[in-house]
């Protein structure tokens, strides 16, 4: 647990959660932190405002947002640095309480990814944003791995859903994994 959520005391947990959210959401505002601590405004905006030095506004992607100051470098880092590829099941919290996910996927693919009645697809993740679609099924004793990229899939990120697929085959106890690339196009 961050230290900062743990020093206690009557609504100091809750002013606390600042700092892990910023983290795990970054870059975020106040509006975007609201939608995820349940908070006002005026609340959220203390929270953010008990941050002070230890946070950075700017805008990235062309997003206006809060940062934390210890994470603001890797903003910057090129493609593939830090994030990589994961292949994330149905329903993955990372894709779960945001109310704009634009800064998760382009609107064109928006609706293979939430989908009717609530579901929401298994994504290929590259560097933070969804870059695909995903799903499994077995045939004897192999496991598949159909992946729909949204667009050009190179060499790093190929390698990275191969890791992703093999990592499924071993939680599925099932070793022997073949993957397909299929355009997003044809299904």
């Amino acid at each position: 647990m961050d230290p900062r959520m743990a020093r206690g005391g009557r609504g100091r947990g809750r002013s606390h959660c600042g700092p892990p959210l910023l983290a795990w959401m970054r870059p975020r505002g106040s509006e975007r932190l609201r939608g995820v601590v349940g908070h006002g405004r005026a609340r959220c905006r203390t929270i953010l405002g008990r941050l002070d030095g230890e946070t950075v506004e700017g805008s990235w992607d062309g997003r206006k947002g809060v940062l934390l100051r210890a994470d603001a470098s890797a903003i910057h880092r090129p493609s593939g640095s830090e994030f990589g590829v994961r292949l994330l099941p149905s329903f993955d919290v990372f894709l779960l309480g945001h109310r704009d996910k634009s800064h998760l996927v382009d609107p064109a693919h928006y609706k293979r990814v939430y989908r009717k009645a609530g579901w929401i697809s298994p994504v290929l993740l590259v560097d933070g944003r969804v870059a695909g679609v995903w799903s499994h099924h077995r045939e004897g004793r192999t496991l598949v791995v159909n992946v729909e990229p949204f667009g050009r899939a190179g060499p790093k990120v190929r390698e990275g859903i191969e890791a992703g697929a093999t990592d499924l085959g071993r939680f599925l106890e099932t070793p022997d994994v073949r993957v397909t690339l299929t355009s997003a196009g044809r299904r």
